[in-house]
């Protein structure tokens, strides 16, 4: 199985989980999830509040 296979796989697992993780762990899995596919995230300014936690957590993994 390649290395994309494998990712694959195991993002589809996280998506299938029993129980849900809590909004940090979410946060962070969705973060390292994005950094993955796409890479860094070009975000001049930090945005709205709704949306600061995750851009903390995106700008702590670049």
């Amino acid at each position: 199985m390649s290395l994309d296979q494998d990712f694959q796989k195991v993002a589809e697992s996280v998506r299938n989980w029993k129980t849900r993780p809590s909004d940090n762990e979410n946060l962070a899995l969705y973060s390292l999830y994005k950094q993955a596919t796409i890479g860094d995230v070009n975000i001049g300014n930090k945005p709205s509040c709704k949306l600061e936690p995750f851009y903390d957590f995106v700008i702590e993994r670049q």
